[in-house]
């Protein structure tokens, strides 16, 4: 075989393979399909997953979540002077159906909610009156915007556990009951933990309170079964269920008098 014949027919293979590249990226246009890289960078982009998001279309997306949230703190507030409660003795009243919701909104957004709360905490704006109480006659509590941001984050993170005013310790003595946020300035607090996911939130939470109430002690063993137990209960379920970011959302807020 002559090398011009060799070289004729490898040139006719090439362009036979050529023309059939060209064919099939041709069915590829015409039935409107993508290379799989492309069409699995398009499935990431549609589905909004944030690592695929440019730097400014996170802040955009940071920004509209801000802004929704901000809404929904505004309708916490009720134009006009805060009224004049009954005394105690009255029946217990929930706050207005339109706010309950607003803040059932907020708690389901989490701890996405958290830094526009948190923005909020000085908010003196008049929200609700109530009188408020799980037994026996209500007790008159009048609500800020900023009392119930604070209440909002609280009960998300840190309502977790058996509450008490006064309990005896190990060394005989009376110990007052110490919440999370007694002991923790609040925009503090979230100003160090704001790349912390809600689980992770509520696990250092849970981790101070046991430590609490072991340094404290326990004058029985009913006592430990009753202020420790649920605490480690707790940690046990956060251990071991899978991460949830959005917890269950109570059809009606309870103030709790703060």
């Amino acid at each position: 075989m002559s090398i011009e014949f060799a070289f004729r027919r490898s040139y006719v293979a090439s362009l036979v393979l050529l023309v059939g590249v060209v064919a099939l990226l041709a069915a590829f246009a015409m039935r409107g399909a993508r290379p799989p890289d492309a069409a699995a960078s398009a499935q990431k982009r549609q589905t909004g997953e944030s690592r695929e998001m440019s730097p400014a279309g996170q802040d955009r997306n940071r920004t509209a979540l801000d802004d929704t949230c901000e809404s929904l703190v505004k309708s916490l507030r009720t134009p006009g002077p805060a009224p004049t409660l009954p005394t105690r003795g009255a029946d217990p009243v929930e706050p207005p159906v339109q706010i309950q919701k607003a803040i059932a909104t907020l708690r389901a957004n989490g701890v996405v909610a958290f830094p526009v709360l948190i923005r909020h905490l000085d908010d003196s704006a008049y929200s609700f009156s109530v009188n408020n109480g799980s037994s026996g006659p209500g007790y008159p509590n009048i609500y800020q915007v900023r009392s119930v941001c604070r209440e909002i984050v609280e009960s998300e993170v840190w309502d977790l556990g058996p509450a008490y005013k006064l309990r005896q310790g190990a060394n005989g003595q009376e110990a007052d009951y110490e919440g999370y946020f007694d002991a923790h300035d609040m925009k503090e607090w979230w100003r160090t933990r704001q790349t912390k996911t809600l689980r992770e939130l509520r696990a250092e939470v849970i981790a101070w309170c046991i430590e609490r109430e072991k340094r404290i002690g326990f004058a029985t063993p009913t006592d430990e079964g009753i202020y420790l137990k649920p605490l480690l209960e707790l940690q046990a379920t956060l251990q071991r269920d899978a991460p949830s970011e959005s917890p269950p959302v109570s059809g009606v807020y309870t103030p709790r008098g703060r």
